[in-house]
């Protein structure tokens, strides 16, 4: 079965009958080089079917200073995304995620967590867990606290930046 991926994300079709349903939390790479867009599939369904309604396509925009990743749905105009910010060599702080009303229910705020996880771990960083959502989905996922700056349920702190 093959899902569709929107043109414009230069993305091809995915089959989705070849990702192990209990894989499809994970069914993304991070590329090498991280100033290029990062265009991925990720499916959070429990069924194949599922799976091929809810095909998302994440880009990461990263400016230097700030960034975000966003995902979109096929089949739905909007996007949903979570915001960061550098703090530091190594160092972002995950500071809001966003879905539209459309993108509700579909996986997309958990796919740009699950993806923004990933990336620290190919990347190096570590995160500062500043979004109520990434803290709340941190705590079901302890395992994360390799790239994060503070345990599971622990209440972050941003550090201050002194001028040279």
């Amino acid at each position: 079965m093959k899902a569709a991926i929107p043109e414009v994300l230069g993305a091809s079709p995915v089959d989705v009958s070849e990702v192990p349903l209990e894989n499809t939390a994970d069914a993304w790479a991070v590329p090498e080089n991280p100033d290029k867009p990062v265009i991925v599939t990720v499916r959070s369904a429990r069924t194949r079917e599922e799976a091929a309604m809810a095909d998302i396509a994440i880009v990461k925009e990263d400016d230097g200073r700030h960034g975000r990743y966003v995902a979109r749905v096929v089949g739905v105009d909007d996007e949903a995304e979570l915001t960061f910010t550098h703090r530091g060599p190594g160092l972002i702080s995950a500071d809001h995620t966003g879905a539209p009303e459309s993108m509700r229910g579909t996986g997309a705020a958990a796919a740009l967590v699950d993806f923004l996880i990933a990336d620290a771990r190919a990347s190096g960083f570590r995160i500062i867990p500043i979004c109520p959502y990434v803290r709340a989905r941190y705590e079901k996922h302890p395992d994360w606290q390799d790239v994060m700056t503070v345990g599971p349920g622990e209440k972050p702190s941003i550090p201050v930046r002194t001028q040279a």
